[in-house]
């Protein structure tokens, strides 16, 4: 099957599936949870806790529950709650795939057959998982019809202002929540008179679409997404063969590759390392110049350089071959790059000549590392059991000095270092101060 051929077969299969999925979130049998007392915790409560005198108990009925409550006033606002725990403190349930609460209930008593839900939602930042009052309070009204069956959207859910009043919640955080629900209870009204009054709660379920809504919208619109990236990118495709099959004759093809040869030339000349030892060539000090030294800020006019140069390496050569020399090198760099600091830059200057700057640094704490360094190389162990030393010479800027004349001092004092016997650190001080040694 061809690639057009693939996406018309993606295209129709799609189609055919948001259509599917479309007419089941409409017309499909709905989601249910029943909520009954064998699978949920069901329990009843007063208002004594606040200081009143009302009693609630909790009575089995069929597929149900039946609130008993004596009012008697001694709190402002006497109530009655039969409370359903749908998790814990923290692990509530998401009713957020669900649209409907529905249940039938019978009202008895003095007063208006009225009802208060509360669906108390676990809110990161708002509530703790030791204190049920801090539960954010999703409240909803309603009458209790006389045929008992009750749909009540949840939708029009509101937290209660006086639960927002006593908690001071800041306002971008006032809107409903319920995607972490961890009690639904029901509540008799406000003014409600003393006396005795009973609240029949059966068939209590929560309703919703089969699949959540802004679930389904995302996976739709991601599929239909890709599959518009995908035929954009078959199209890019087409476009591009047809403009290369128009590029076929040899005047063009040659005209192509000349460019081809620029390019490589160009970025071949913007290779930054030293292809044998890794070491940063001499483009790559210039990148790490304008990129570390001019732009260091207060520290832009403190800098030191460090000169190598591998004792004797042409008897390296000349005794053991260049393939000898070549692992000496290698080694050499590695062994200068492990020790330095990372703000620190290794290059090679040119044979056996490497160069070291170190921005930041004094010309004591510069000779500190190059004798560090000279340690560290003469008690290595090389290829052949060559005994390989090297001779440094050390520099700092002073004032505005230029980078070439800093460079020019030290490898005078490489010279010296060498005029001296070699081995050793050409510069003001062998061995940096106590106390400001370069980490290496």
């Amino acid at each position: 099957m061809g690639t057009s051929n693939y996406l018309r077969f993606l295209l129709a299969t799609l189609i055919v599936a948001t259509a599917v999925l479309v007419g089941w979130q409409t017309f499909g049998p709905p989601r249910v949870v029943t909520l009954t007392p064998g699978q949920y915790s069901f329990s009843a409560s007063g208002d004594r806790t606040s200081g009143g005198n009302s009693v609630a108990e909790l009575t089995p009925i069929e597929s149900g529950v039946r609130l008993g409550c004596s009012i008697s006033h001694g709190y402002q606002y006497p109530y009655c709650t039969a409370t359903i725990r749908l998790g814990d403190l923290d692990e509530g349930m998401d009713l957020t795939a669900y649209d409907t609460l529905r249940l039938k209930a019978r009202y008895q008593g003095t007063g208006v057959p009225r009802m208060r839900v509360f669906l108390r939602d676990y809110e990161e930042g708002l509530s703790t998982g030791v204190d049920d009052s801090t539960l954010k309070v999703n409240e909803v009204w309603f009458d209790v019809p006389e045929h008992g069956a009750v749909d009540v959207p949840l939708s029009v859910v509101r937290v209660a202002s006086w639960w927002l009043s006593e908690h001071k919640v800041p306002l971008e955080k006032t809107g409903p929540r319920l995607d972490n629900v961890v009690m639904l209870e029901f509540s008799t009204p406000e003014n409600i008179p003393d006396g005795t009054h009973t609240v029949d709660l059966q068939g209590i379920e929560l309703v919703g679409r089969p699949f959540k809504q802004e679930q389904l919208s995302r996976i739709l619109l991601a599929c239909w997404f890709v599959l518009g990236i995908a035929s954009l990118g078959l199209e890019v495709h087409r476009y591009r063969r047809r403009y290369l099959e128009a590029r076929s004759n040899l005047s063009q093809l040659q005209a192509l590759n000349e460019a081809l040869q620029i390019e490589t030339r160009e970025l071949a000349d913007k290779a930054l390392t030293d292809p044998l030892t890794g070491a940063l060539n001499r483009e790559g000090l210039r990148d790490f110049l304008v990129d570390r030294w001019r732009n260091a800020g207060g520290q832009r006019n403190t800098l030191s350089v460090v000169f190598a140069d591998i004792d004797h390496f042409k008897k390296i050569n000349d005794a053991f071959g260049h393939g000898v020399g070549d692992e000496v090198l290698k080694q050499f760099s590695a062994i200068l790059r492990d020790r330095l600091r990372s703000t620190d830059c290794l290059v090679r200057w040119g044979g056996e000549e490497f160069l070291i700057v170190c921005p930041g640094a004094s010309l004591d704490q510069g000779c500190g590392l190059a004798e560090k360094l000279r340690q560290s190389l003469e008690s290595a162990e090389w290829p052949e059991q060559i005994k390989v030393t090297a001779s440094f010479g050390v520099a700092a800027r002073t004032g505005e000095e230029d980078f070439g004349a800093l460079i020019a001092r030290a490898d005078g004092h490489l010279y010296e270092a060498k005029r001296g016997g070699r081995n050793r650190v050409g510069g003001r001080h062998p061995i940096a101060p106590q106390g400001e040694e370069v980490h290496i």
